[in-house]
């Protein structure tokens, strides 16, 4: 990096803040907690109790605040979600919406394992911090790789180059299983223009990365994750040095009797599952689409609580890191 481009990056860290949108009226969803009970209060206390975290927060920029929004976006999009899914007729989405806070509860106990015990007020959150970066680093790091294998040459060949398009646009299968692609460009100099501005796009995006690595102070553990990433698995393998199984983890951290929802939630992302699409009554095979409310309602029962967890969790990074 040239000297030039430190100046910027410093000037760039002293200006850049978080933009926060705007919340539902607080007093409705007061009121609406009042009234409710059961899952639906839990849900609606776990909204306030987002909020009043995010409209205390400090908007100045550091790497450490970066990870939290990240992991409090992510609570609060699967909020929105399970405020959704509470009149499905299914637990099928439910499951895979339990399947992935189950991996952001792994990330968040782990922080706030490394800040046990809180003491008098005070903590040691050296390690907090260095957990902190290395998830903003990673997530932006799994960010890169995966559009660098979108602009990797051998992803795009059958969607800008000119023969293979002729080819499948030909065959009488792929016209009955794409209709809607029949009028696909197959002009070599307008597939070349169209490849051009699909690359440039994706280079941006790396760019954009890559800029805030640099904003953040980043760049020592991007540098690391370039050369020797594509040796750990996952984030926590990554920060704790180690290839610990999801279920060693678990039993670990006392919560062995969850590993097994995890893995039927697994399943049921990675289809393949049998049990969760059909199950056996009696003499029929009965298809799974429109579930008994009492087998909902425990699922949604479940997440609330789940995100119940990961909003105190959340609270207690703040308090530690004194940003609350």
């Amino acid at each position: 990096m040239k000297k030039d481009d430190v100046c910027d990056v410093l000037i760039k860290m002293k200006t850049m803040r978080f933009l926060i949108p705007g919340f539902s009226d607080e007093d409705q969803v007061r009121q609406l907690y009042e009234e409710s009970d059961g899952a639906d209060k839990t849900l609606y206390l776990v909204y306030i109790r987002l909020v009043n975290n995010i409209q205390k927060f400090d908007s100045d920029v550091n790497a450490e605040k970066y990870a939290w929004m990240l992991l409090w976006t992510r609570v609060f999009n699967a909020l929105q979600d399970a405020l959704i899914l509470r009149n499905t007729s299914t637990t099928l989405t439910i499951q895979m919406l339990l399947r992935s806070i189950g991996d952001i509860q792994r990330i968040v106990l782990l922080l706030c394992k490394s800040i046990e015990p809180i003491v008098d007020s005070t903590v040691n959150v050296d390690v907090l911090v260095n957990r902190m970066r290395d998830y903003a680093v990673w997530c932006l790091w799994s960010d890169c790789k995966a559009i660098r294998d979108q602009s990797d040459y051998r992803s795009t060949r059958k969607v800008f180059d000119p023969n293979p398009l002729k080819e499948m646009k030909n065959q009488k299968l792929f016209q009955e299983m794409y209709p809607n692609f029949i009028q696909m460009e197959t002009d070599p100099s307008k597939l070349k223009k169209q490849r051009e501005k699909y690359e440039a796009d994706l280079y941006s995006q790396i760019k954009s990365i890559e800029d805030i690595v640099n904003d953040l102070g980043l760049k020592g553990l991007w540098d690391y994750l370039e050369r020797k990433g594509d040796q750990h698995k996952s984030y926590i393998e990554f920060t704790i040095d180690n290839n610990t199984s999801v279920k060693k983890e678990m039993a670990e951290n006392d919560i062995r009797f969850g590993y097994s929802e995890y893995m039927k939630q697994s399943n049921i992302i990675h289809g393949s599952t049998a049990m969760e699409m059909i199950y056996h009554h009696e003499d029929q095979y009965v298809l799974r689409i429109n579930e008994p409310d009492k087998i909902v309602a425990q699922k949604i029962n479940a997440l609330s609580e789940s995100l119940l967890v990961l909003t105190n969790n959340l609270s207690i990074i703040c308090y530690a890191m004194g940003w609350d």
